[in-house]
């Protein structure tokens, strides 16, 4: 059993590595072998987030309530580096957890014992819980000392209750929103409303604790004084969020433009254009320029003893451009005469001029050369602290993700240069290491820091600051670290004070300066659940850790894990006529990559709670934590389909993954946490169908068939306090009919006749319903919801889904024996959105779950051409829109991802469509080959009850291949004819399982040939029946179009190359490290 070890073993390793780059080179991988860094991505597309199977610890994770990318989420100037961390079944997310910042060397100019005044205008300390305050049904709120603690009661109408506040400020004055979050628990959420019908979004979703900041201003274009309501939401069902304080304050200016009112208040020079849009002033020189230069100004009166610097953003830059001041009392002043730089510049306005005190003087901006264009972000008098911009970020980046490090280069505008990486060391540990490739300027310097939300401890003899937080101890050891400093904020760190030697709270940002001699910097950072001493332990080990060998280990280990993987020989999108541009070489990255991101989905069990068990995560890197208790971070939808591929890769991690969560089943069959449609007898047939294991399929039954028949009394979504217990909801039944085909196939497998006849009858019920309940007409489109007596489902506002619900509905072609009258209605409804030229097929809210059971319920009925569109549509579509995601949508902008982002659903939607592709079939548990129209490929190196199996089809000749060692070689068990296009093969139940040498009684030994006599070395021929000599299909060996039980497609994406593995690489040698089928992590 392959397991990563933090410990690098000496001589094992290669040592060749790219500083940075797209990521290539690191490792010598074998020839065939897929090479983890061709899976290397960069640009605005690229993936962020990366973990390891059984770590707790996510680099990058993302907050899928933003619309923002993981590029968006996880990159930028000052170079962040986001952690997250599964502990106590918490999800604690900790962004910008790493940053890399260029400053001005020496102490902050503004320290904590002297803060230069903030204006306030308004500010709730919670020393107690004011009336102001109003509370929606379902929030519950205490304060004790100075914190109020927000909480979603059990039986809250709504899991995201919030309360609310109207004040009144003048955002000119007091522009920003600030709230302290000492703890997170769950996730938190921040609206304003000025009286509007709709909420004004200003933090969409969070899990990240600290102080967080907010340009109301920039945010709303408001200005003057304004009244408005603070909305503070707690989001989950079991959300319990600490706030320290709320404030609207000053920003320490004497003066701002941010350029977000309609009318532009400088006086605009001859020949220039001028454009206010989107909170910036574009200046252009135009074609009518007499001098091919111009100035725009505005005209301040400013106390300049209080705010003494002019701070000028420029986005952008096309051109030169000067910056001079004019009191009236002679010639401009210059603070800049000429530059074609962009960027945040400080200018101290009484050094360059000599005045002080309250002034009355005109700011001129001057774009300078024939069509010149210089963008404009604001213009502020600010305080010395501010002005100093005591750190700044990149002026120039660039990111590059791989499975094994997340490489960067930056460049400073001071000048420092650096090009490094990021890599996990082990399970619990990363390590970032740089090289300054040009040094910062005189007086300059870098300055390492990081956000942080718990009791802090420096320890600066040995280079380290421990963190104590609620679920989680970390530390970052970085040796030779000088002049550490803390700070409340981000943007008080940016300005430079009020700051402090030591820290003033539990949240905040500390920073510590890079040595000026300093050539190389590595900085290790360690985490535990609750003991700091092996935090440090961890830290100083990543820190001591080239990052060289650290993703010499990733390599190998990922490189092992991808030969285990069953490989497709044809990764062609097949069925559309428009590729949209993607290579077959982007279909093979995204393939492979989602097994990365399916195998990294493994958290560890948590003994701290309790939980024994492994957990496939709904989507680690999401952070998404509303599960049952005790594997919160499992989805009762997702991860049981992410069990059934885990099955492919890792059998022994995908039963505990399952057998965990049917262990959280209560005695009345309620699973907790969000209720959600059943995969769960599909998942455990899968997994016994696979590995042949009946004890593990015994191990969770009896709590299988408890759950079937709660989910049959309760087909419905449960979330919180919103359950209707009327409610019957289509999909819900649809998916349990076809689970309990499944649960009667294990009730067989394991002798329980009793439960077969329950089954049985459970089935004709609700067949019976889905019959009666959702059928105004017989020739119309069917209902989405059902409430006993209440034909308008008044709870949930009317029984029609909308567009969103499309393939929801149809899904239910998937239901074996639906009488034809039903189906052709369903086909119907299918047919009036089905547009094949389109983003997504014409549908919209595309889900793995209810497109396989669509695309399946087609190819069930003759419709494999459709079927086949379809699938390859949603796998077009989602590859292009960047992300693993819940699901999908089309936009004028090309498809979105939407939801939980990444989702298990993602990747499955990338894996199960290539399989389709290559006419294999996984959802009935049994290797199953689909002869798909067109197809060519096949799928190899399949791992089935402990043998090699590879499947081939080839549509053009009507044939389907089995071969490998799990199969008999003979002419029937390998090469099937005469298959029509679009029927099922399932691998013919004499071949299962054969022994590939029945006169050798060990399998497993390697001495002889398969198929060899050890006394008489000649191969055995077998003896061929009159059947196998005409290459005939059997009836047993068909089963299409006929409706079989279960079914699974996939909708998500990413990117590829060609090539495939054979079995045979389970033999190959990585690094001295043998390749194994099953493979583990730990910190070793």
């Amino acid at each position: 059993m392959r397991r990563l070890s933090g410990v690098l073993v000496s001589g094992v390793l290669a040592a060749g590595v790219v500083a940075v780059g797209p990521v290539g080179g690191a490792v010598a991988v074998p020839e065939g072998v897929v090479d983890p860094l061709e899976l290397s991505l960069s640009g605005p597309d690229q993936q962020r987030s990366m973990s390891v199977p059984e770590s707790r610890l996510v680099l990058n994770p993302q907050n899928f309530y933003l619309a923002e990318s993981e590029f968006e989420q996880s990159t930028g100037p000052s170079m962040p580096l986001g952690a997250g961390y599964y502990a106590y079944d918490e999800a604690v997310t900790m962004p910008r957890f790493l940053e890399l910042y260029e400053g001005v060397s020496g102490e902050p100019p503004v320290l904590a014992d002297d803060p230069d005044a903030i204006e306030i205008g308004f500010a709730d300390e919670f020393e107690e819980l004011s009336q102001e305050w109003v509370l929606e049904p379902g929030l519950g709120v205490t304060v004790d000392d100075g914190v109020a603690l927000l909480e979603v009661l059990p039986d809250s109408p709504v899991p995201w209750p919030a309360m609310a506040r109207e004040i009144t400020v003048d955002v000119d004055v007091t522009p920003v929103l600030r709230v302290a979050l000492p703890s997170v628990s769950g996730q938190w959420a921040l609206k304003l409303n000025d009286g509007g019908a709709v909420d004004i979004d200003v933090q969409p979703g969070s899990s990240a604790g600290g102080v967080h900041s907010f340009d109301i201003a920039a945010l709303t274009g408001w200005s003057g004084e304004q009244t408005f309501s603070i909305k503070l939401f707690a989001v989950g069902g079991d959300a319990s969020i600490a706030v320290e304080s709320v404030r609207v304050q000053g920003q320490q200016a004497g003066f701002v433009d941010n350029f977000s009112s309609e009318t532009l208040e400088w006086d605009v020079g001859q020949g220039l254009e001028t454009v206010l849009a989107d909170g910036t002033l574009r200046i252009t020189v135009g074609p009518d320029s007499a001098h091919g230069f111009g100035a725009v100004q505005r005209g301040v009166d400013v106390d300049l003893d209080a705010f003494p610097v002019l701070r000028l953003a420029l986005p952008s830059v096309d051109g030169d451009w000067a910056l001079k001041v004019n009191n009236g009392s002679g010639d401009d002043v210059d603070l800049e005469p000429g530059s074609n730089a962009s960027g945040v510049f400080s200018f101290d306005v009484s050094a360059a001029t000599g005045w002080s005190g309250s002034q009355s003087f005109t700011i001129k901006l001057f774009a300078v050369g024939g069509g010149a264009e210089i963008v404009v972000d604001s213009v502020r008098l600010v305080s010395a602290s501010q002005g100093q911009e005591w750190v700044r970020g990149a002026a120039e980046y660039e990111n590059f993700w791989s499975p094994a490090s997340l490489d960067f280069s930056a460049t400073y505008p001071g000048g420092a240069a650096v090009s490094g990486a990021d890599a996990m060391v082990g399970l619990d540990s990363v390590v970032r290491e740089f090289e300054i490739d040009q040094a910062p300027g005189e007086g300059e310097v870098l300055r390492v820091a990081g956000s942080f939300v718990g009791a802090v401890e420096v320890d600066a003899d040995a280079g380290v600051i421990t963190v104590a937080g609620d679920h989680v101890r970390y530390a970052v050891a970085i040796p030779g670290m000088e002049d550490v400093y803390f700070f409340e904020s981000i943007e008080e760190l940016e300005a430079g004070g009020p700051a402090s030697s030591e820290p003033t709270s539990r949240m905040g940002v500390w920073a510590a300066a890079v040595p000026e001699s300093a050539s190389q910097v590595r900085i290790g950072a360690g985490f535990s659940v609750d003991d700091n001493a092996q935090a440090v332990a961890r830290a100083q080990a990543a820190a001591a850790t080239p990052i060289a060998d650290a993703r010499a280990e990733l390599v190998s280990f990922w490189a092992d894990a991808l030969a285990g993987v069953p490989h497709p020989q044809d990764f062609s999108l097949l069925g559309v006529a428009d590729d949209g541009g993607l290579s077959d070489d982007q279909v093979r990255s995204a393939y492979y990559r989602a097994f990365v991101a399916l195998y990294s989905n493994v958290l560890p069990p948590q003994p701290e709670t309790g939980f024994a068990y492994r957990t496939v995560a709904t989507g680690k890197p999401s952070m998404w934590n509303h599960g049952a208790p005790g594997a919160q971070s499992a989805a009762a939808w997702e991860s049981f389909i992410g069990v059934q591929f885990l099955a492919y890769v890792d059998p022994e991690a995908a039963w505990d993954s399952f057998n965990g969560l049917m262990s959280l089943v209560d005695e009345d069959g309620s699973l907790a946490g969000e209720s959600l449609p059943s995969r769960k007898a599909q998942a455990a047939w899968v997994l016994y169908a696979m590995t042949g294991q009946s004890q593990e399929l015994a191990y969770s039954y009896d709590a299988l068939i408890r759950l079937l028949q709660w989910q049959a009394d309760n087909p419905r979504w449960i979330y919180g306090a919103y359950d209707n217990p009327g409610e019957r909801d289509s999909e819900f039944v649809t998916t349990l009919i076809i689970d309990i085909d499944y649960g009667i196939q294990i009730a067989e497998v394991l002798g329980h006749d009793d439960d077969i006849d329950m089954l049985n009858d459970l089935r004709e019920e609700l067949l019976t319903g889905y019959h009666h309940h959702y059928w105004d007409t017989l020739d119309g489109k069917p209902a989405r919801w059902y409430f006993p007596g209440d034909p308008a489902c008044t709870p949930i506002g009317g029984c029609y889904g909308d567009d969103l619900h499309d393939l929801q509905t149809t899904s239910s072609l998937h239901i074996p024996d639906l009488d034809a009258v039903r189906r052709q209605a369903l086909e119907a409804h299918f047919d009036s959105v089905f547009a094949p030229g389109t983003q997504l097929a014409g549908f919209a809210g595309v889900k793995y779950t209810s497109l396989s059971h669509t695309a399946y319920g087609l190819f069930d009925h003759g419709r494999s051409q459709d079927a086949q569109t379809l699938i390859n549509s949603v796998l077009r579509d989602s590859i292009a829109s960047g992300s693993f995601a819940e699901a999908y949508n089309p936009s004028e902008d090309g498809p979105v991802p939407v939801g939980v982002r990444p989702s298990i659903f993602g990747l499955a939607t990338v894996i199960d469509a290539v399989w389709l592709n290559n006419g294999y079939r996984m959802d009935l548990g049994d290797p199953h080959a689909l002869l798909a129209p067109a197809a060519t490929g096949g799928l190899h190196g399949i791992t089935y009850r402990g043998q090699t199996l590879n499947t081939d089809v080839n549509a053009a000749a009507g044939e389907v291949t089995f071969s490998g060692p799990a199969v008999a070689a003979t002419q029937e068990c390998n090469t099937i004819t005469g298959v029509q296009v679009g029927t099922t093969i399932a691998l013919p139940t004499q071949c299962e399982g054969t022994d590939p040498d029945p006169v050798d009684p060990d399998p497993t030994d390697p001495a002889q040939p398969e198929g060899t006599d050890p006394i008489d070395p000649e191969p055995i021929e077998p003896e061929r029946t009159q059947q196998e000599a005409a290459g005939s299909v059997s009836a047993d060996q068909v089963s299409g179009p006929v409706a079989a039980p279960g079914g699974d497609l996939a909708q998500t994406g990413s990117a590829v190359e060609p090539g495939v593995i054979g079995a045979a690489l389970g033999a190959l040698l990585i690094g001295g490290v043998l390749l194994g089928l099953r493979r583990q992590l730990s910190l070793g």
